[in-house]
């Protein structure tokens, strides 16, 4: 079911955690809300599934107002980081609970348990304690958990934050696979930037409990309204120059810009530049570092700045060399300079 928030404001211990914020998420839609610790990622979480109260605005699901109903009234299911299992039930019975709380006789129940198990690939285990189960499968007793009450809107808060990175690899993917089979409508709250790149139809990137910028993972990175919501992903430094009749021009790098005159600043990221002998851009190796898969080099630019490109193994410069550098991308990115501070 589509979800539609319009100027939700939240207030906690008489701080105002959201200030009338407004977000809109299609049916079918998965969208992750990124953004550092602290920035009201999961209190709007917890607000819409009915946790916490909205002080002001509307939360509508499917077209109805969900704003002032109980958690259990709202058809929408989150699961927490920490899953909240019940450790005195087995898994089957961990995972028909919701079915249970809707009336559903026990042995229907434990048949759809035992699908919704299937489905999360631990079929088999459905009389074991959840105690004797790894964090990666308990992890998917409560994805099991939630699709049995049959939600109309599935909420993950930081569902990957506890496992192992392979683990996070492994259950990434089966969260995408179960959203994609099910065609349920999902909101995810993660402050991992490749998590969100990776898995979402489209993400909300959160700053101060404010949606700074919302569009698909390639238009967010790609394209940043500004300097906060570039900064937020890393792995960049930022070009001092100006800009006269059209025309950038910082350290030997001279690129046409629809800008007015004066001082501007140039997003440079390591995809949006590729090693040329003759290349305007100089810059310097102060570091290599070796990772296994590649290496990482640490490039010094002209005015003090830094950057960290990978698949530096083949360029023949060394360390205290300079290597001349092109800039790949034909739609280059420019902040005022007092936004790059």
């Amino acid at each position: 079911m589509e979800l539609n928030i319009c100027n939700l404001s939240v207030a906690l211990g008489g701080k105002t955690i959201l200030p009338e914020l407004s977000l809109q998420v299609a049916e079918g839609e998965f969208l992750s809300l990124l953004g550092p610790s602290g920035c009201g990622k999961s209190t709007l979480l917890k607000t819409i599934a009915g946790i916490l109260p909205a002080a002001a605005g509307s939360i509508r699901l499917g077209g109805r107002d969900i704003t002032g109903l109980a958690p259990h009234k709202r058809r929408a299911v989150i699961v927490f980081q920490d899953m909240r299992l019940f450790p005195h039930m087995t898994v089957a019975e961990n995972v028909a609970f919701p079915r249970k709380m809707q009336g559903i006789s026990r042995p229907e129940r434990l048949r759809e348990a035992a699908a919704y198990l299937e489905m999360v690939q631990l079929g088999g285990l459905e009389q074991r304690r959840v105690a004797t189960l790894s964090g990666g499968q308990q992890q998917r007793v409560a994805l099991a958990r939630a699709l049995c009450a049959r939600p109309s809107l599935l909420l993950l808060d930081e569902p990957f934050s506890s496992l192992d990175e392979n683990l996070r690899d492994e259950m990434r993917l089966l969260v995408r696979k179960l959203h994609d089979d099910t065609h349920m409508t999902t909101v995810m709250v993660t402050h991992d930037r490749q998590e969100a790149l990776s898995l979402s139809d489209r993400l909300a990137l959160m700053l101060d409990g404010k949606i700074i910028q919302c569009g698909s993972p390639r238009e967010v990175f790609e394209r940043p309204r500004c300097r906060a919501a570039a900064d937020y992903f890393g792995d960049h430094c930022y070009l001092d120059g100006v800009v006269d009749h059209g025309l950038f021009s910082a350290h030997g790098l001279r690129i046409p810009a629809s800008l007015p005159d004066g001082a501007w600043s140039l997003l440079l990221r390591p995809t949006m530049l590729r090693p040329a002998a003759d290349g305007p851009l100089r810059l310097r190796l102060s570091r290599q570092v070796y990772r296994g898969s590649d290496s990482l080099g640490i490039w010094e630019l002209p005015h003090g700045g830094q950057l960290k490109i990978p698949g530096c193994e083949g360029l023949s410069c060394r360390v205290g060399e300079e290597q001349g550098w092109a800039l790949t991308s034909d739609t280059p990115i420019f902040f005022p300079p007092e936004e790059t501070r």
